[in-house]
């Protein structure tokens, strides 16, 4: 098994495919307006106390103000109003990104994390996950990380067990030299503001996903001499194999990720076993269905169904995680009748549901049948991140954002002048995407070094184009 990290480094968005072998697990969009500030500092001043909501809003400077609730600053059942009050200051953490109406939620639980490791300032000893079971492993992880933590808490993630402990002692280093820094800037501080330094897309990328001994590829110099730079910042002698795609066809289309994205956006899979899964995000939650398909067996029909419960599961598991659903979600399984299926499976689901990064929990099952599971909300959805509402029909359907279909234009002239010559490239595009073609058409001849003549045509869907 092998992971490996690409990069396509762009104008408008840097996505990152965080691969297992030739699969596809995690799809990071990072565009430079709309960075995730999940984990990042600020020094705040509380604004108001509302105790009928026992919570408190607070001012995080630049005339915005974050939503902090009683229980994510005290563990114990003390109201909002024994807690804070009204002008104090007080250091927060972002813990959920803007969502719609919604400004960032905040919590004094603080934590900062790295690949193997959560470094908790305000804990005081090393905890080890409840999924590493062999006593010989937790004594061996507690003995050589015991002695490198300066102060506060760690929780040893089960990824911990496979790396070594160069790669562990590296990131205690860096982790606890974050909150050394964030402590510092505290200190020099007056009135509400950032503490955490501002990132690029791509320094997000890499703060969330590289890992040592890692093989990445990228498609940029530019993000090829970052990538080295923070390797050798953050990762000591443990090599980093970097390398820069030369490819004739954009590197995510090469490697099949482009594919496996348009998979992540249906509302349908279809599996090779006959089985089809169906996925619908709703207000409340988020309701994923399993059937089988129509060439599926007849006979030894109770152990068919495990099997593909089983099957399923799997590729339900991995599409939680790269559609980056959360809240509550609920799988209506294909029913089962023999003897011990119904916990045979909720085992191996769970067993799957550890190797997510994100908090998720699998509650059990309903007296109905139903799988509950709950899963901590962070970042945006992957379809809310790459599809936008239709003004056509008012929200009913969708089409890609402006920013995607930005991107997308520019992938696709990427292309074109790799395979042809020229100083010139003609595109007929829709109404909207004109528009937003307008605002940066300077930049983009920069880019590829052509210049651009932009044909509208009313008749085009607002966000469609062609390349002559």
């Amino acid at each position: 098994m092998t992971r490996s990290l690409l990069i396509d480094d762009g104008l408008f968005e840097t996505r990152a495919a965080l691969m297992r072998d030739d699969q596809l697990e995690e799809l990071h969009i990072e565009r430079p307006q709309e960075i995730s500030r999940v984990g990042d500092f600020y020094l705040g001043r509380v604004a108001k106390v509302m105790d009928d909501l026992d919570a408190a809003f607070v001012d995080i400077g630049k005339n915005e103000t974050g939503f902090l609730q009683a229980r994510d600053i005290a563990r114990k059942n003390d109201g909002i109003g024994s807690l804070v009050h009204e002008g104090q200051k007080l250091l927060v953490q972002v813990i959920k990104d803007p969502l719609e109406e919604k400004g960032v939620q905040l919590g004094c639980h603080f934590q900062i994390e790295s690949a193997n490791l959560l470094y908790q300032p305000k804990g005081q000893k090393v905890a080890i996950s409840k999924h590493i079971a062999s006593k010989e492993d937790k004594v061996r992880l507690v003995t050589a990380l015991e002695p490198k933590l300066v102060s506060g808490g760690l929780i040893v993630r089960t990824s911990a067990l496979t790396v070594s402990k160069n790669i562990l002692d590296a990131e205690i280093s860096r982790l606890q030299k974050i909150w050394d820094d964030i402590k510092t800037r505290e200190g020099e501080s007056q009135t509400p503001r950032r503490l955490s330094p501002h990132q690029t897309p791509l320094d997000r990328i890499l703060s969330d996903l590289l890992q040592p001994g890692m093989e990445v590829r990228v498609t940029t110099s530019v993000a090829l001499t970052n990538v080295v730079s923070f390797a050798k910042k953050h990762f000591r002698d443990e090599e980093t194999k970097v390398s820069l795609w030369k490819g004739s066809s954009s590197l995510f289309e090469e490697s099949g990720i482009d594919a496996q994205i348009e998979t992540a956006l249906d509302k349908r899979i279809d599996l090779e076993s006959g089985v089809s899964i169906t996925l619908e995000p709703t207000e409340a939650m988020v309701v994923i269905d399993v059937n089988f398909g129509g060439n599926s067996p007849v006979h030894g029909r109770e152990s068919v169904a495990l099997k593909s419960n089983m099957v399923a599961a799997s590729q339900i598991a991995r599409q939680i995680r790269l559609r980056n659903y959360s809240g509550i979600i609920i799988v209506d399984f294909i029913q089962m009748s023999g003897p011990g299926d119904a916990k045979r499976l909720q085992q191996h689901m769970e067993k799957l549901l550890q190797q997510d990064p994100v908090r998720t929990r699998m509650i059990g099952l309903t007296e109905l049948g139903l799988m509950q599971i709950t899963r901590q909300r962070s970042k945006r959805t992957l379809h809310s991140l790459m599809k936008a509402p239709c003004p056509i029909c008012q929200g009913a359907g969708c089409q890609d954002s402006p920013t995607s279909a930005m991107a997308s234009l520019l992938r696709s002239l990427e292309s074109h002048t790799r395979h042809t010559a020229g100083s010139e490239i003609e595109i007929v595009v829709g109404l909207k995407l004109a528009e937003q073609l307008a605002l940066s058409q300077s930049r983009m001849e920069n880019h590829l070094g052509r210049r651009l003549s932009i044909y509208e045509d009313a008749d085009l869907p607002y966000l469609a184009f062609s390349i002559k």
